[in-house]
């Protein structure tokens, strides 16, 4: 006769093999003296074996596409960065101009003024001798006039301040440049996002300053949140381009163009806004904005892998990158992020859902 096998039992040897604790074994199914319970043991091994073969497959996949959505960002990175260097280095040539100006004044101005004080020299020395210093004291009123040298008191100064402010406005751009570009190798960290919302700002100025007036509206109790902070950084790069030829594309100027960038926190999330009172995002092509490829670009402007790239991006991070509409006009791009990202035991579908979009911007 047959032993009687019931539900709880056969629970609880699935249980102790998914847990790790293996009783249920070739040794002791060939052991097993009821050809019943054999056979139910044979199937349950085959089944946790069966289930641990497409996890693995499962993590393969997705460390896989992990790999090629850093593989694609860094690509798409290097390609921003590159198309970001000419106005980049447009933005850094005008004050280079000026401090080269300024410094060749200044370099003018004290070899007259210096010749200046050496004809008062003179005259000190002669009134100190006891000698008739009237001609000298009027040779040097002369020269004081012929090299304006009231003038060059008040002008200097003036040019040596712009010379700083212009050497400041320059490692101010090399420093966001450096900081959009360095690479974060895969790592995450604390990163202060107003900081890097201003990085981006500057180093995207030549695409919006015809178009449009940047304002920044952050929370100054933002915290810190744990990210790629280069990944991130290409989100909003793409994100202010974008805006940036929105307002060119519905003619706008710095007197009524206008793109603002929020920055807040709300419990546990970071919420951005990033709004333009351009042309707006067309009613047909809303749901396709985050295709890979889609873009109504001409060529040359756009490749259609930024906004797709910034929604996987975002949603590997745990987050959501939505459009809205903006009232009177316009797109408003909303990124919510965590501050620290989920452990493994509690991401569940978030994280799943990440890698599907990851893998659905990717084409893979």
């Amino acid at each position: 006769m047959h032993a009687h096998i019931d539900i709880a039992e056969l629970v609880g040897w699935f249980l102790e093999l998914s847990q790790g604790q293996c009783s249920v074994t070739e040794e002791r199914i060939a052991a097993e003296a009821d050809p019943r319970r054999a056979d139910v043991l044979a199937g349950l091994l085959m089944l946790h074996e069966e289930l641990e073969y497409r996890e693995a497959l499962s993590r393969q996949a997705a460390a896989e596409t992990r790999a090629a959505l850093q593989r694609a960002a860094a690509a798409q990175r290097l390609e921003a960065i590159g198309q970001l260097s000419a106005g980049v280095a447009h933005e850094i040539n005008t004050p280079v101009q000026f401090v080269g100006d300024n410094t060749q004044f200044v370099r003018d101005g004290l070899t007259r003024l210096l010749g200046v004080m050496e004809a008062q020299e003179r005259v000190v020395a002669a009134v100190l001798g006891g000698e008739d210093a009237q001609s000298a004291a009027e040779a040097v009123r002369l020269l004081e006039k012929k090299s304006r040298a009231a003038y060059l008191r008040e002008q200097l100064p003036v040019a040596l301040n712009d010379s700083v402010e212009g050497l400041d406005r320059i490692a101010k751009i090399v420093r966001a440049m450096k900081e959009i570009s360095h690479p974060s190798q895969g790592q995450r960290e604390k990163v202060d996002l107003a900081a890097v919302l201003r990085s981006c700002v500057m180093v995207t100025r030549h695409e919006w300053k015809l178009v449009a007036e940047v304002e920044l509206e952050f929370d100054h109790d933002v915290p810190l949140v744990e990210c790629m902070r280069d990944e991130l950084t290409q989100v909003f790069v793409n994100l202010l381009v974008n805006a940036g030829h929105a307002l060119s594309d519905a003619r706008r100027c710095p007197d009524d163009g206008r793109i603002v960038v929020g920055l807040r926190s709300v419990g546990a999330q970071v919420e951005l806004t990033l709004a333009d009172n351009g042309s707006g995002v067309p009613a047909e092509i809303r749901t396709r904005i985050f295709e890979q490829f889609f873009t109504t670009k001409e060529v040359g402007r756009g490749t259609g892998q930024g906004l797709s790239l910034a929604h996987a991006i975002v949603q590997r991070h745990g987050g959501q990158l939505r459009l809205e509409e903006t009232p009177g006009g316009g797109a408003t791009f909303r990124i919510t992020l965590p501050i620290t990202p989920q452990s493994e035991e509690t991401a569940g579908s978030g994280r799943i859902e990440g890698e599907r979009v990851a893998t659905a911007a990717l084409g893979i």
